[in-house]
């Protein structure tokens, strides 16, 4: 097994390092992370330093350094983070896009100040379009946002035998390709089956307050939807809050989502065992991350089947082939949760479907009791995502009171910048989805004789072919 090679900024070997432990921790959602224990004879290592490592449990991987702890001639304590934290340095403008996955990682990774990953190969479906109405973050911020919009067997991964590093998106594979046995390749099994956040009928709920809030009602004439199998748990009610679902349609879907995360209690199992693929040649024997793992439990009279979701290496030349894996995660926070599953939704409308961005523009006069009128006209979209409206006045006028679709809008809202995101109020039908036809923003200067000039801009989804 290599030694950890520290690199220079053009990725070229500077020296070996020796240390005393090596500790990976590998993960399925990045970042993996890394801690060198290293002697204070070994060569001198600084905060973004680049190392490659090599863990036994896959290809080399490039880690940057992002702290050292140290007491002059004593031993040093070296954390890294993978690679990919790199992409963490620069930051991406708020975007707004419907395309291929290819195409979107092509302008993400455009962003960076300094090449050092570039699109590999993409196994995402080339009819999947993603939408998404970004704001300013971090590179890796964004991927992170990706992932979480596509389907749940695609992941990333990492070829960084040279620069510019490739950024792949790979299907994890189906198949069952490692075993492990108490009696063979595991020591210890730790099977923890949590009911918690078991649930068989959500109680959702949208923007709004009191009687006003989006609820499935008009859909189903209730307020809660059950899962498919109430029979094997019973009925576990829960209910989840979402101000950014602002429809009835939407707030099923998300729900249908929970249920399918929810309906059955989870279980995280992490178990201690040693790759015996070196010794034995058996690819049962091997322990990759992304993996679907079998794992038989006589005690139980039952067969666990569950992927690879992380890797704890303890110690690398130390104890080479333990291994900790933990072969399912615990849920995310709540509100985290639906953030996610509202974002998988509004990315599967997309499919199919493009982006558009419609413009209305008005300029006109009028008074406080003749009041100036912008009508527009929206056809029926699958989504209105954003509806922003700016009114710019000539010099001298003043608007006092604007209305949309009826609705006066708080002064506070619009008036130190003379615009506001209308979404909120624009009128919509009875599922709580904006309604076509023609809306309109009515505004009421103080003094007659000036023009007002309004813009009116919404980003829509559209239809192919419409």
């Amino acid at each position: 097994m290599n030694l950890p090679c520290l690199l220079d900024d053009k990725m070229k070997p500077r020296a070996d390092l020796h240390p005393i432990r090596l500790t990976v921790d590998r993960s399925l959602q990045p970042l993996s992370m890394a801690e060198m224990v290293l002697p204070p004879e070994d060569a001198p290592v600084c905060v973004r330093d680049f190392v490659r490592l090599c863990d036994g449990f896959g290809d080399d991987e490039i880690y940057r350094v992002s702290s050292i702890s140290e007491e002059p001639g004593l031993r040093r304590v070296v954390q890294l983070e993978h690679g990919m934290a790199t992409l963490a340095d620069d930051m991406l403008p708020a975007l707004t896009y419907a395309e291929n996955v290819q195409t979107i990682l092509k302008r993400i990774l455009s962003y960076q100040t300094r090449i050092r990953w570039r699109v590999g190969d993409i196994e995402a479906d080339e009819g999947l379009v993603i939408s998404a109405i970004g704001q300013t973050q971090s590179i890796y911020a964004a991927l992170t946002s990706l992932l979480d919009m596509l389907p749940p067997n695609l992941c990333w991964a990492f070829d960084q035998t040279k620069l510019p590093w490739k950024l792949h998106l790979r299907k994890l594979p189906e198949e069952i390709s490692c075993e492990g046995r108490l009696t063979r390749n595991i020591s210890t099994v730790r099977v923890t089956r949590d009911a918690s956040r078991l649930c068989t009928r959500v109680f959702p709920y949208g923007c709004g307050q009191g009687l006003d809030r989006v609820t499935l009602t008009p859909l189903l004439g209730r307020e809660y939807i059950d899962a498919a199998d109430t029979k094997t748990w019973g009925i576990a009610a829960r209910t989840f809050t979402s101000d950014q679902i602002m429809d009835a349609d939407t707030l099923k879907r998300v729900a249908e989502r929970y249920l399918e995360r929810h309906s059955q209690p989870t279980a995280t199992v992490q178990l201690q065992g040693i790759d015996l693929s070196r010794i034995t040649g058996e690819s049962l024997d091997t322990f990759r991350l992304g993996q679907r793992f079998r794992l038989a439990l006589p005690e139980e009279n039952t067969v666990l089947v569950e992927r690879i979701v992380a890797m704890h290496i303890p110690d690398v030349f130390g104890q080479p082939g333990r291994v900790t894996l933990t072969l399912a995660n615990r849920q995310p926070a709540l509100s985290d949760e639906i953030a996610d599953l509202l974002r998988e939704v509004n990315a599967s409308k997309l499919i199919g479907g493009k982006l558009t961005e419609l413009t209305f523009r008005n300029r006109a006069t009028g008074t406080y009791t003749a009041p100036i009128s912008h009508p527009f006209t929206l056809d029926e979209y699958p989504s209105v995502l954003s509806c922003v409206m700016r009114m710019t006045a000539d010099n001298g006028v003043y608007i006092q009171t604007i209305l949309v679709d009826g609705t006066e809008i708080p002064y506070s809202v619009w008036g130190k910048t003379q615009s506001l995101d209308a979404l909120p109020y624009l009128r919509r039908t009875s599922t709580g989805a904006v309604d076509s036809g023609q809306h309109s923003l009515l505004m009421m200067p103080t003094n007659p004789g000036g023009f007002v000039t309004s813009v009116i801009t919404l980003k829509v989804i559209e239809k192919m072919g419409t």
